[in-house]
This record gives structure tokens, C-alpha cells and sequence, in this order.
């Protein structure tokens, strides 16, 4: 079950590295985190508005991309960043390292340490 943001709470919504957001409630059926569009637009347009103005620049150093996949539409992928988006609004994006993806480690926590150290 995803940890979806609460606007109230302001708990993260968090993921780790190249794992992807999306707006659509259809994306978490293909394992995507959900979001609010509001949020997704925001990011999605900070993330377009900066690599345009980059040029010459590589996609394997962008820190984000955005792509579209048939039955969840638009996402935001998480590459080359670990860290923590805070919006104007309150919503927070926390991106933790990767390394704790495939063991089986239930919990974000081992990753949020690594992280802070």
C-alpha cells in the first residue's frame, strides 16, 4: 500500500531512486507512486522549465525525467538524485537511495540513515 501526501499532515510522499510519481490513480496499478496533480505539474514544470534551459546537456545527468506510459500517462522518474523537493505549498517529495530497493528491506528507514550520514 503507497503512502499517499496529506496536505494536513505534510508527510512525504517517498520513493526511492528511479522509481516513478505519476497523477493518474491508474499508475499505482503499474507501481507507480501517486500524487496530486497539482504537485505532479508543479514538478513537471520545474523539471521541463530547467532542462530546457541547459543545453547541450546529457539525459543521463538530468535528476528527473518525465515520460508517459500507456495506462498511467505522464510520470516523473527519479534519476541521479537523492534528497528532499519541498514545494511552496508544503508538499514534500522524499527521493532515498536505491541501495535498500532490492534486498527485501520492508523499510525506508535503513535508506533515510544511509542517507543522513
Amino acid at each position: 500500500m503507497s503512502r499517499r501526501f496529506s496536505a494536513r499532515t505534510n508527510m512525504p510522499i517517498t520513493l526511492s531512486e528511479y522509481e516513478s510519481l505519476c497523477k493518474h490513480p491508474n499508475g499505482e496499478a503499474y507501481g507507480y507512486r501517486l500524487i496530486p496533480a497539482e504537485t505532479f505539474d508543479r514538478l513537471e514544470r520545474f523539471i521541463l522549465e530547467t532542462s530546457a534551459a541547459k543545453e547541450g546537456v546529457t539525459a543521463e545527468s538530468e535528476l528527473m525525467a518525465v515520460g508517459s506510459r500507456r495506462g498511467a500517462g505522464r510520470i516523473i522518474t527519479a534519476r541521479n538524485y537523492v534528497g528532499l523537493i519541498v514545494f511552496g505549498d508544503g508538499s514534500q517529495i522524499e527521493i532515498l537511495p536505491k541501495l535498500y530497493k532490492h534486498d527485501g528491506e520492508k523499510s525506508h528507514e535503513p535508506a533515510r540513515q544511509t542517507l543522513l550520514h
